[in-house]
């Protein structure tokens, strides 16, 4: 081994002593008092490790076992994070904990691109007759032969040998086996959000409350400054350009800091306490050394990173812990030896000492790494294991069909193993989402052909999440839909909505159109005809928020909506729907068109480059499209007041009038946000016209409180508006203007969906401060 060589690998033996023995230092200081909060960096080295994870112990890495470097980082990063979560914190009922911000970051941001990535490894490419024809080649050729044939066959060649079609649907596909991970983590409650209690404080009085959450986004700012300096300056080093995952990380993450810091202020006055963060962002180590432990109730002469610890500052706890048929008897609780090894390393002084550390190291270090592998080989083998014993019940149940119809038996039992797994998937998400802390509103469906799923959707958003994941109510609808999960996703993604992943809806509504692909069309069928065009319009509504700032984006949704308008007007012309039911369609499609063209002139105005609306966006002609726009909105608002009263003879006149008068609310928000963010000069703002905006608004509210089955609050972006509209006239106290601050700092970080947001909170914010506060 040359010097260099052995300068790496004592430095990193060295970093591993060290963070070990801070470890030690923090558990013998706190004991039972000592809590972890993990950043997301710990659970995805568990669920979806990657070499990133391991990047600590790089030089620590062998090829004397035949296993490769990957396998090694793999194994290691999964083995030390499954530690953290399953046993670091196993004393007594302690859990290990995710801090806001980064449990909404899990369930929203990383967990649906795994959502995504689960759907798409669903949905089959190829014709009915192809994906037959492959399975029936994989039973002869590779499965008879791994269950009956004398030359067995080993798992890997088994399921190297599944047709990529087949692979999503038997779980086999990455995405799928990474979401069994993640499922795991919470059906053993690995892994807790902080109680209500403790994040919100419900309990407190009003001015108490402000004060804490000032506090909080005092501390979010103060760490957004500190993560950005010291992501520019990672940047310029490693000469790297900041790109928006990198920008969300930081705002989840300041979100995180912000409550960490606050909770151990408050811990310091039960010295027996302590937050410890564990992550591996050496943005977040770079911001903690500028900040003072005082702040956080510690030593004045200490950083915040004594708070803070590695992931592999548990390796020499997780070498202790290693215990089971893949660690010899005479190997376990022996601890130390691991710590002995790395201590010999760094303080070998001589080259014959050297020579015996690497041996000592070689020994224990090579064992640990063979037992990691072997570890997660044999996991992998097991779930595989797992999920080819549903090829055998598919084939006993089904058989191999060549049958080229939609109604191939195989197909057909294959796509709802595929739409069983991503409902689990959706269910978890769901149940993870926390009702109030719902922002935008979701569209309603028209179900009238499914009676109970078209009635939840009237319940409030809590509720109505309740009701969705709930099995029990789950087969009313499935007995209502002919067992299959068509309304079950479109309902699942409206629970996305409200929780502001668009992009996982939109998933969910492809996934549903997939269904409707599947289902037989017969004319006996017990199944009620679906042709698909409440998720068609869903996902039209989900690809303009999804990618908004996109105009690819934005065209695939205006081809939705046209797809959604020709099923409408063919459903009526087959007399599936009423006259009053296309109107109400009609009108849909209207606000849902102007409210992509409201995106594109947002986009325009308020500085992104990739969007343009037609025509000149400045002076003269800027107004006079403007003006067009608002005499289109005033169109479409006469069209929803005369379609209300039109469908109030109808048999379920509330809920088509409930859809009139949300149409009324989204044509009210397009007018005020486009009057508000377009140019001072331009003279969009006029007492008069604030005047008219708030009857309209104030009307529209009355009407829905007057529908005996609503239950459903006003978005936080109506309630946002609102309340803007109020300080603009005259009409909200100081703590009011106050509140709807607080709500715009706060949305800049947690509810932000369109490229523009956080320069249309400007506007917004600029609005209030030019006005005086009533008395």
């Amino acid at each position: 081994m040359n010097r260099t060589t052995t300068s790496k690998i004592a430095e990193a033996a060295k970093r591993l002593i060290d963070g070990s023995g801070k470890l030690a230092q923090l558990r013998q200081r706190f004991g039972g008092g000592l809590h972890f909060a993990v950043d997301n960096d710990v659970v995805m080295g568990y669920v979806s490790p990657q070499p990133k994870h391991a990047n600590v112990v790089q030089s620590l890495l062998r090829s004397q076992d035949g296993f490769s470097t990957r396998d090694q980082e793999y194994s290691l990063a999964e083995r030390v994070s499954g530690h953290i979560l399953l046993e670091a914190s196993n004393a007594g009922d302690r859990k290990v904990f995710s801090l806001p911000g980064h449990h909404s970051e899990l369930w929203s941001s990383l967990a649906g691109s795994l959502h995504a990535r689960l759907t798409q490894e669903l949905q089959a490419e190829g014709s009915t007759a192809a994906v037959a024809k492959q399975m029936e080649r994989f039973r002869d050729e590779f499965y008879t032969v791994a269950v009956t044939d004398s030359k067995k066959l080993t798992i890997e060649q088994l399921v190297a040998a599944v047709p990529d079609q087949f692979r999503g649907w038997l779980g086999l596909g990455t995405a799928a086996q990474e979401w069994n991970r993640l499922k795991y983590l919470k059906v053993k409650n690995a892994l807790q959000p902080f109680p209500k209690e403790v994040v919100d404080r419900p309990y407190l009085d009003h001015d108490t409350h402000r004060a804490f959450i000032s506090r909080l986004v005092e501390g979010r700012d103060k760490w957004q400054t500190r993560l950005q300096e010291a992501h520019q300056a990672e940047g310029i080093a490693e000469g790297r350009f900041e790109s928006q995952n990198a920008l969300a990380g930081m705002r989840f993450d300041a979100v995180a800091l912000a409550f960490w810091e606050r909770l151990n202020c408050e811990y310091d006055k039960q010295p027996e306490e302590r937050l410890v963060l564990i992550t591996s962002s050496e943005r977040i180590f770079r911001a903690a050394k500028k900040i003072s432990a005082s702040e956080l109730g510690g030593n004045a002469e200490e950083s915040a990173i004594e708070y803070i610890l590695h992931p592999f500052d548990f390796l020499d706890e997780c070498h202790v812990h290693l215990t089971g048929d893949l660690r010899p008897q005479s190997d376990r609780d022996k601890s130390g030896r691991l710590s002995s090894a790395l201590e010999m390393l760094v303080n070998a002084d001589s080259l014959p000492k050297m020579q015996q550390a690497e041996t000592e190291f070689g020994e224990v270090w090579g064992k640990f790494l063979r037992a990691s592998v072997l570890e997660r080989v044999q996991r992998i083998n097991r779930a595989h294991s797992t999920h080819l014993r549903r090829v055998a019940f598919v084939f006993r149940r089904v058989g191999i069909s060549s049958e080229p119809s939609p109604g191939n038996p195989l197909v057909l039992e294959l796509a709802e193993r595929g739409s069983e797994m991503l409902s689990e998937a959706a269910d978890i998400r769901i149940a993870s989402l926390a009702p109030d802390q719902f922002t935008r509103g979701a569209p309603l469906l028209r179900l009238d052909k499914h009676p109970w799923a078209q009635r939840i959707q009237l319940k409030s958003p809590g509720k109505f999440c309740e009701l969705v994941v709930d099995q029990t109510e789950r087969r009313k609808l499935l007995a209502e839909a002919g067992d299959h999960r068509y309304t079950l996703h479109l309902l699942q993604a409206r629970a996305m909505i409200w929780a502001g992943d668009w992009r996982t809806a939109l998933r969910l509504c492809e996934f549903s159109l997939t269904i409707r692909d599947k289902i037989p069309k017969t004319k006996d069928s017990s199944v009620p005809d679906i042709d698909g065009r409440e998720a068609v319009f869903l996902a039209a509504v989900c690809e303009r928020h999804a990618h908004g700032g996109s105009t690819k984006a934005l065209d695939e949704a205006k081809r939705y909506l046209e797809e959604f308008l020709e099923l409408a007007r063919s459903a009526h012309f087959g007399e599936s729907i009423t006259k009053i039911d296309l109107q109400v369609h009609e009108l849909r499609e209207s606000s849902e068109e102007k409210a992509i063209e409201v995106t594109k002139i947002l986009t325009a105005m308020l500085g992104s480059t990739e969007i343009r609306h037609d025509g000149d966006l400045s002076g003269t002609l800027l107004k006079h499209s403007l003006c067009a726009l608002f005499e289109s909105l005033a169109g479409i608002r006469l069209l929803a007041l005369d379609t209300a009263a039109q469908a109030s003879q109808e048999g379920d006149a509330e809920f088509l009038q409930y859809i009139c008068f949300r149409v009324l609310q989204q044509v009210w928000c397009n007018e005020f946000q486009i009057r508000l963010c377009a140019p001072d000069e331009l003279d969009l703002v006029s007492s008069s016209v604030l005047q008219r905006l708030s009857v309209e608004l104030q009307e529209s509210q009355r009407s829905i409180a007057k529908l005996d089955h609503v239950k459903i609050r006003d978005s936080w972006y109506i309630q946002t508006c609102a309340g803007i509209l109020d300080c603009m006239l005259g009409n909200a106290s100081n703590t009011s203007r106050q509140e709807i601050l607080r709500r715009l700092s706060r949305a800049e970080i947690e509810h932000s969906v369109f490229p523009y947001d956080r320069a249309r909170s400007d506007r917004f914010r600029d609005a209030i401060e030019k006005t005086a506060p009533s008395n």
